[in-house]
């Protein structure tokens, strides 16, 4: 499974950019790590797993672009 350093959309509507991923050292299992556009010190941490599910038929969260730069919400909106 991956997952794309970029943008994406969460199914409630806020944008959030993966800055990468981890390897838990307990379990092995595949982490995400992102941030909230409004909280770019605040990092973030969900179980890859988690990144990919469906909710009423969408995805958690949707990949919209993966430049870093565009971190204006009216930037990242027009990528859609």
């Amino acid at each position: 499974m991956t997952i794309k350093r970029g943008w994406y959309k969460h199914f409630k509507g806020d944008y959030y950019y993966v800055t990468g991923t981890a390897t838990h050292t307990e379990t092995g299992e595949q982490m995400v790590i992102y941030y909230h556009q409004g909280e770019p010190s605040k990092l973030w941490v969900r179980p890859a797993s988690m990144w990919h599910e469906l909710i009423n038929g969408e995805p958690r969260f949707k990949f919209i672009i993966d430049n870093y730069y565009l971190i204006e919400p009216r930037k990242v909106k027009d990528c859609e």
